[in-house]
């Protein structure tokens, strides 16, 4: 399956890089193809969300400040 990582929030700290890395590895360890992942925590791809069978939307951060552009 490919799936979309939305939420990216691996940049804001390590307890961050340690949720993202570790939703990466459960979904390659399952057989999934992580074809699309959001770099960032702004807005999502919707083209690329598209290309996707699922979408895994990582709520950690969420609430940050950096994490705005979802209502767009």
């Amino acid at each position: 399956m490919n799936v979309y990582i939305a939420n990216d929030t691996s940049g804001f700290h390590a307890g961050s890089w340690a949720v993202i890395a570790s939703l990466k590895h459960k979904l390659v360890s399952a057989g999934h193809r992580i074809n699309c992942d959001n770099p960032t925590a702004l807005a999502p791809d919707p083209k690329a969300i598209e290309a996707c069978d699922a979408m895994v939307l990582n709520g950690e951060g969420a609430l940050q400040e950096e994490a705005l552009g979802w209502d767009e």
